[in-house]
Formats: structure tokens, sequence, C-alpha cells
């Protein structure tokens, strides 16, 4: 999870997990709509929420296959971890142009909490800085 498709303003693939869930709230308002050159054309503003949280993580270090060079059930088990995550949750903004209902140029910016929480935040520093994105179309 993270990038332009998940939990915007997270590094993309920055959480990983066997088990995960995702969330995404966006609200949005066309604030300008006119015609130009037979062209129906709009502006609009959206706020967003993304979050994600994994519920059942996995040890992404190296580890080599068993002797058959294939993964056992020991080995398996050992992969898999049941640490605790808390959720990794992500507000920003964005800009549409919208032409037609079906051509949009959507320009987002969204920024991870953690960077705003105290040092104590177990996410502090870990998803990111935030991100920009520019692309076609809504997200949903």
């Amino acid at each position: 999870m993270g990038g332009s498709k998940t939990a915007r303003g997270i590094m993309r693939a920055r959480i990983t997990g066997l088990d995960t869930g995702l969330y995404t709230a966006e609200l949005r308002w066309r604030f300008v709509q006119f015609q130009a050159l037979n062209q129906n054309i709009a502006f609009g503003l959206n706020l967003f929420s993304d979050g994600t949280m994994v519920f059942r993580g996995m040890d992404t270090s190296y580890r080599p296959l068993n002797h058959q060079g294939v993964l056992s059930q020991s080995l398996y088990d050992a992969l898999v971890k049941n640490e605790k995550d808390t959720p990794h949750i992500t507000v920003g903004s964005g800009l549409r142009f919208i032409m037609n209902e079906n051509f949009v140029v959507a320009v987002d910016y969204g920024l991870p909490i953690s960077k705003f929480y105290s040092d104590t935040n177990p996410h502090k520093g870990q998803d990111g800085n935030g991100a920009l994105y520019i692309g076609l179309g809504y997200l949903f």
C-alpha cells in the first residue's frame, strides 16, 4: 500500500503485509462550470483522507528456502509476523480540470499525518514527507 492509487501521501509500496485494510474518503466540489468552444469545462477541488493498516504482517528480510528449494511450513511461520500495526493515515487536497464529464486531469497532494506527530509516533519518518500526484481520471 502507498502511492497514487491507494494511500496518497505515503511512499509507494511502503506498507506491506499478508492482510491489509484500506479506506479512501473524498469530498469533491465543482467551483466553476462554463462552455468554451462547444466544450463543457469545469474546475473542481477535492479534500481527501486515505488510510491503511497491516493486520497480519510478513518478514520481508531475506531467508533461504529449505534444501528442496521450497518454502517449508516452519519457514513460512517464521516469515509471518504477529506484530501489531497502527493505522497509517494521510490527508490532502487536489484540483481537477474536467472537460465534457469524461476527460479529467487530476492534481493531488497528500501528506501522512504521522509527519505532524511527536517523536513518540511509531511511524514518524517512515511513511514519507508527502507526495504530488498528476494523472488522468478520478481515483474512484
